[in-house]
């Protein structure tokens, strides 16, 4: 863990007030410390959104109580900051957080790293910016099958089958790049490691709006849906969308 504060300086103790005051949630969508960092604060930014809509529901006393136990585990998390180097390495890793997400753990933010390699001369700004709209994607679509694969820049829905195609989204991470919607589908199915060859590919020309991506990644829950879209010729639009096809595997 020492590594990782040498590497990209002290994390930004201002952002646990996030969890102290409502009021300043969006801070956590503002850092400049890392890519993994980017990452880890859009997902408590979301988290905190849907303890916000859950406490909503539930008798006054109970949501009193909720909200008292966020405040004591920023309150925690300040004394951890403040008393010494130690307690920041205690609060972020490498426990407790791998235990709840892979790519909190020290692997994953080796893969965030990895991700940064190749971008070393864009701002972290973009890069942030890239990451963020992938989390906002992730976590408002209703399409359950989304994962995030670092470090490749890629929203992949996949589904646990051989029968249907796979679709990777993939966010530009520096303004100089485009948006790419890429679909796979599965290969020498009856082999004993079975590959995935691409099929078709849409570059875009612009940054989608995140609701429209949200909107592409709802219509995907439907599996048939991506099969249906991997028939579509070059030129054509994906059906329900405004992604023109721009390369199509002939083999």
């Amino acid at each position: 863990m020492s590594e990782w504060l040498e590497r990209d300086g002290p994390y930004p103790e201002s952002h646990i007030e996030a969890l102290l005051d409502p009021m300043r949630r969006a801070e956590l969508l503002a850092t400049g410390h890392s890519l993994w960092y980017a990452y880890a604060t859009a997902e408590l930014f979301y988290a905190l959104e849907d303890l916000d809509k859950i406490v909503a529901t539930v008798p006054a006393a109970i949501r009193a109580a909720v909200l008292h136990e966020v405040k004591e585990v920023g309150a925690n998390l300040q004394r951890a900051f403040s008393s010494d180097e130690r307690g920041a390495r205690s609060v972020f890793g490498p426990r407790p957080v791998d235990r709840y997400c892979t790519d909190l753990n020290p692997s994953g933010r080796n893969a965030f790293q990895q991700a940064v390699g190749g971008y070393q001369h864009v701002p972290l700004t973009e890069l942030a910016a890239a990451m963020r709209s992938m989390v906002a994607a992730m976590r408002l679509t209703r399409n359950r099958h989304v994962h995030l694969d670092m470090p490749f820049w890629t929203l992949v829905v996949e589904y646990n089958d051989y029968a249907h195609c796979v679709l990777d989204v993939s966010p530009a991470p520096s303004q100089r790049d485009n948006w790419r919607i890429t679909i796979r589908r599965w290969v020498e199915v009856g082999k004993t490691d079975p590959d995935l060859e691409w099929v078709l590919e849409c570059e875009l020309p612009a940054t989608p709006p995140v609701a429209e991506v949200i909107h592409f990644l709802d219509l995907a829950a439907d599996p048939e849906v991506i099969n249906g879209w991997s028939q579509t010729q070059v030129g054509l639009a994906l059906a329900g969308t405004s992604f023109l096809v721009t390369t199509r595997n002939v083999g």
